[in-house]
């Protein structure tokens, strides 16, 4: 569904053409159109979202409170009863990914994750 057929206007209607892909660097070339078929003043707000990542991922906002994410793409692991699992999804800046621990059938005596920032950084609660 086009978010543009979306329109709360009875009488207006809103057509649009973007491409799917663009060169970086290049001029993006698209158009909306909104027709007022009344004779009434009519008020039609724009939102667009540019993206450069080819998986569609736009990167969220930061937290209000507590900023950016400062350990996105940094090293991370996890340790679960002594034994080291490398797994960097905790880190990765993708809200849909987190880390696991293997399956198992009874449960853990103990399961830390460890993230290294590279730096120090002064976290305020």
């Amino acid at each position: 569904m086009n978010p543009l057929d979306d329109t709360s206007i009875s009488g207006v209607t809103v057509d649009s053409s973007v491409p799917e892909s663009v060169v970086a660097g290049a001029r993006l070339p698209a158009s909306v159109c909104a027709t007022n078929f009344t004779e009434q003043p009519a008020r039609v707000t724009v939102r667009y979202s540019l993206q450069r990542d080819p998986a569609l991922f736009s990167q969220p906002l930061p937290d209000p409170v507590f900023g950016s994410d400062h350990a996105a793409s940094s090293q991370s692991w996890l340790v679960v009863d002594g034994e080291t699992i490398e797994d960097t999804r905790s880190t990765d800046g993708k809200p849909w990914t987190a880390t696991t621990t293997p399956w198992q059938r009874g449960h853990y005596t103990e399961a830390l994750q460890f993230v290294d920032l590279g730096r120090c950084a002064r976290f305020v609660s």
